[in-house]
């Protein structure tokens, strides 16, 4: 391998996934063929010729394990390097990021990027600083300089220096087998827990995070030798440590008398689940009071993959008297933020009455058992989707460059009769001015919902409901898309068409790569989707009950499915042929 290019990076990346599941294999081992380069990096020549051809985006667009599917992959198996010769811009990347790496005494490593004007955009930078800190990470990043053998393995950014030029892959083999000697299981959780320190702000929590998924498991067999073979066994695919679910009971709200629905969740960094939802009683409540009461966010705890489910505590509205009538949204701060530490999870939900509506947000500093009042971020009229009404609703919380970030829909607006709009806070006491996120031109358009995650291209994806239009289901909300470079940004760069979200994109959001597929999770209003962090290749769907159940008194549970993503996902390179705009909608007309 001499230089990389997208094309290769996917089929790579598919390569070390296969490798990972492949039980007869244990180590694998990457180098460069002849003895003069281990990998140069990208084809620069490629890149300006086929990001214009935006036909077929996986040509220019990199999987999120980036360089040869290694240079940011995470996996569970060991990558052993043998650098045989030059290791420059993404070559280097990937030596950083392999297990152990063994190189040509004339081996020489680099990242020349900003010489041709451009970055190290696969991972290397900020291992570069954790391997050596920031003034020697500066002295090579920046200079763009060489670095020999020698001189990397005196920085310890290599393992070990082969006898020879010629002994580099013989060396590097002998290697592998004395890890392919060991237990399997044993050097799963071994790799697992070095990159999560590695990896994590914290070694605390670092160590809490590899206890937290592995000790038990292993400790709870009659012996060590039988806990590491029945361990084996659960570790034979690592995404399948805990349990496919196919609608495994939350809670179950009381039948006939009280209805779950807007389920959202959060991941904490110990790998607790939290899972919170709208409450709604079906009789009418006597009188505001009763009404209040009656008004709150359960919240559910689980540690074990979505088996088994603990109700913990309620979010319950402590300032105005209204209750908090709907629209949960959880996050964990990962940093402090202004008095609350990092661990603390926040909630925030709409508050409402006759009054008027408010997005208020609360704290836990106990994985969510108790809470209490933080501020309000905006306030409203009274509920009611009428345009020309002037509540705001459905707020989403997440953090970004040292902020909170309160996301929610605005009827206040007289130039629209609902947008998307944002608020931030640097310590959660005082909120900024409302940002536009999504305005349409059209006044009657009513986008709402706002979803935002970020892309392994590191751009974000804004998801919102849009109240009129095509969709699969009965009710015609079908779910639109923007694309910008930060999360804060939307109203300026709102990226492709809008585009259907019942579909699932390997192409970072290019409208051609949407496909749809059938998860067999119940519908519901509004459904959750989840990918937890220790279980990447598997999709979580959280439903509980239907908008017009309401009418009928019905109380669904609340319910969780897990299924296989890399099933639903095509691992292969996406094939031409007709969007699924044209498969599914052949008479519409595209929207801008």
């Amino acid at each position: 391998m001499k230089t990389t290019n997208p094309r290769l990076n996917w089929q790579l990346d598919n390569v070390w996934k296969w490798f990972d599941e492949e039980p007869s294999l244990r180590v694998a081992i990457i180098t460069g063929q002849g003895s003069k380069a281990f990998c140069a990096g990208s084809n620069l020549l490629e890149i300006e010729p086929t990001q214009k051809n935006k036909d077929a985006p996986w040509d220019h667009a990199q999987p999120q394990s980036a360089s040869a599917g290694l240079a940011r992959r995470r996996g569970k198996k060991p990558v052993l390097a043998a650098v045989n010769g030059v290791a420059l811009g993404g070559g280097f990347e990937i030596v950083l990021n392999c297990d152990i790496s063994i190189a040509s005494p004339k081996a020489v490593f680099g990242l020349p990027e900003p010489s041709v004007g451009v970055y190290a955009w696969s991972g290397g930078l900020p291992r570069l600083v954790r391997n050596l800190g920031m003034p020697l990470a500066r002295d090579i990043a920046l200079t763009g300089r060489r670095v020999s053998a020698q001189e990397a393995l005196e920085l310890h950014l290599i393992s070990a220096i082969a006898k020879t030029e010629d002994s580099v892959r013989e060396e590097t083999v002998q290697k592998a087998k004395q890890i392919a000697a060991t237990s399997p299981d044993g050097i799963i959780v071994t790799r697992a827990a070095l990159r999560e320190a590695w990896e994590s702000a914290s070694v605390e929590r670092a160590f809490q995070t590899t206890q937290d998924t592995y000790y038990q498991k292993l400790m709870n067999s009659e012996n060590s030798k039988e806990a590491v073979a029945g361990f084996g066994a659960l570790l034979a695919n690592a995404a399948n440590h805990f349990p496919y679910l196919n609608g495994t009971t939350i809670a179950q709200p009381t039948r006939g008398e009280v209805q779950y629905i807007y389920p959202r969740y959060v991941e904490l960094l110990d790998g607790t689940i939290l899972v919170t939802v709208s409450r709604r009683e079906f009789a009418q409540p006597k009188n505001q009071k009763a009404a209040a009461a009656a008004a709150f966010f359960p919240v559910f705890s689980g540690s074990d993959g979505g088996s088994s489910w603990d109700y913990i505590g309620n979010v319950t509205d402590q300032v105005n008297g209204w209750g908090l009538g709907a629209q949960p949204a959880l996050v964990e701060l990962t940093e402090p933020i202004g008095d609350y530490a990092e661990g603390t999870v926040l909630a925030a939900g709409n508050s409402w009455s006759d009054k008027g509506t408010h997005i208020d947000v609360y704290a836990s500093t106990d994985k969510g058992a108790s809470w209490e009042f933080v501020s309000s971020v905006a306030k409203g009229g009274a509920p009611n989707t009428t345009n020309g009404a002037t509540p705001i609703w459905e707020p989403m919380l997440m953090l970004y460059d040292h902020q909170v970030v309160c996301y929610y829909s605005d009827q206040r607006d007289p130039l629209h009769g609902q947008k998307l709009a944002h608020q931030v806070s640097t310590d959660l006491k005082k909120w900024g001015p409302v940002v536009d996120d999504v305005a349409p031109q059209t006044y009657a358009d009513r986008p709402g919902m706002t979803v935002i995650t970020q892309l392994p291209d590191s751009t974000w994806i804004l998801v919102h409901e849009y109240s009129a239009g095509y969709s699969l289901g009965l009710a015609k909300y079908p779910v639109y898309y923007h694309i910008a470079a930060t999360p804060l940004d939307f109203i300026t760069d709102p990226g492709p068409p809008t585009g259907p979200g019942v579909f699932l994109n390997t192409m970072l959001g290019d409208e051609s790569g949407w496909r749809y597929k059938q998860t067999y999770a119940r519908p519901a209003y509004s459904r959750a989707l989840s990918i937890w962090r220790n279980q990447p290749h598997k999709l979580g769907i959280i439903s509980g009950g239907t908008y017009d159940d309401g009418a009928v008194n019905k109380s669904r549970p609340l319910s969780i499915w897990v299924t296989d993503l890399d099933a639903l996902v095509r691992l292969a390179e996406p094939p031409e042929g007709p969007t699924p705009l044209q498969i599914y909608y052949p008479d519409l007309v595209r929207m801008a």
